[in-house]
């Protein structure tokens, strides 16, 4: 994260695999961060710490996109197979949440 003025940075979040998953964004309130993994969580992070708030966990699918409305109240998110579920032909999932996140 970066401060707007001097354009330094103030905060790194880096995940386990660094530049895996989809885009991060903060939530309506700027006080937590959204963020989806190729391991298929779905993670709400704290802006100012960035420690875990809350995890949801899809195994064996990748959160490839994630999107939200012009007010962030509505979340739309991507998740495709892994490479090894393949086999068994399961389908990409879009699912729609609310903020803040809860199962959809």
């Amino acid at each position: 994260m970066l401060d707007s003025t001097s354009g330094e940075r103030i905060a790194e979040f880096a995940a386990e695999r660094n530049g895996e998953g989809c885009e991060i964004d903060f939530s309506p309130c700027g006080l937590f961060l959204v963020d989806g993994d190729w391991s298929g969580c779905i993670s709400v992070l704290d802006s100012a710490t960035g420690s875990l708030v809350e995890r949801f966990e899809n195994p064996g699918y990748m959160v490839c996109s994630s999107s939200h409305d012009s007010e962030r109240h509505a979340w739309l998110l991507l998740q495709q197979p892994k490479a090894t579920m393949r086999e068994c032909h399961p389908v990409p999932l879009l699912s729609i949440w609310s903020w803040p996140l809860a199962a959809p």
